[in-house]
């Protein structure tokens, strides 16, 4: 009978109910590998899902990605410490954008070490992370046109940002490049800093004074806000002193200048001493007695 079935190790019926049996997974074998098979296409779907929610990330063909509508890009280089900072922002921003506003802008990354250091030649990236909003613009020789991104870093802001510029690009960009009325870091009243520009920048350089120390800065720049009272005293110090000439860059403003210095980040602080031709980049400490010491050395 079955039981008897069960019982023989030799009888062909035997074989077949064992096989039967080890088809339906009712062996601890067979139920232990269709455990390990299930554990792994969840792993892969995980992975799966996780890899579909990144942002994009392109190489030269950014530019054809432009082309087709407006697109919110990240240029960074991996080694680059503030592009790591903004990575998970960068990732969030992507993910809304998708749940909000899908089919108004994309969110996209240019790794400009790797694929992209084309692209990144062409929109003129000297510094990580630059945000761009490229579009499309038949008015240029490219066919491409660009809104920089000028705010803080954050996932309110840069969300706005996206939605705005994306909306009316060229409207966005206008606006963004009309010249200020008022500086957004309004100067002290009888300030004994000097407020260089494109203008003046050279000559003030490479004039009579033995020091010339300069504050590169973004009026958004937390850190910019906090040194500028210090550095207000720091002029105030040498006020009457024709050896010494301290001065600062609106970045947002005089952009040629802060290229031309390779200013990378808020604030940089430089000195040029006895007419140098290149600056010192000044890495000490930003309390007044540090500063005002640095430079009575330099005299």
């Amino acid at each position: 009978g079955l039981q008897a079935c069960w019982r023989s190790s030799t009888s062909p019926e035997t074989l077949d109910v064992g096989a039967r049996s080890s088809k339906m997974g009712f062996s601890d074998r067979g139920t232990s590998a269709v455990g390990k098979f299930l554990l792994i296409v969840a792993v892969s779907l995980a992975l799966l899902a996780l890899a579909a929610a990144e942002v994009p990330s392109y190489g030269d063909d950014i530019e054809a990605v432009a082309k087709e509508g407006p697109v919110f890009v990240k240029f960074y280089a991996p080694w680059c410490g503030h592009c790591k900072r903004l990575a998970p922002t960068w990732e969030k921003l992507g993910d809304k954008v998708e749940a909000e506003a899908a089919g108004t802008v994309k969110i996209a990354k240019v790794d400009c070490t790797a694929e992209g250091k084309t692209a990144c030649s062409k929109f003129g990236i000297k510094g990580f992370p630059t945000l761009k909003l490229l579009y499309p613009d038949s008015t240029t020789d490219s066919g491409i046109g660009e809104v920089p991104y000028k705010s803080q870093r954050n996932l309110e802001e840069l969300f706005d940002f996206a939605n705005k510029a994306a909306a009316n690009p060229k409207g966005f960009a206008a606006a963004e490049s009309a010249p200020k009325t008022e500086s957004k870091e309004k100067p002290a009243k009888d300030s004994d800093v000097l407020t260089l520009t494109d203008a003046n920048f050279k000559s003030t350089i490479s004039g009579s004074a033995d020091v010339v120390f300069v504050k590169f800065y973004a009026p958004w720049c937390g850190h910019c806000k906090k040194l500028a009272p210090t550095w207000e005293n720091l002029g105030k110090e040498f006020k009457g002193d024709s050896s010494v000439s301290i001065g600062k860059v609106d970045c947002t403003q005089h952009k040629s200048v802060c290229q031309e210095q390779g200013v990378r980040g808020y604030p940089t602080l430089k000195a040029w001493v006895k007419g140098a031709a290149e600056g010192e980049k000044y890495q000490g400490g930003r309390e007044l007695q540090a500063l005002k010491t640095w430079v009575e050395g330099k005299k």
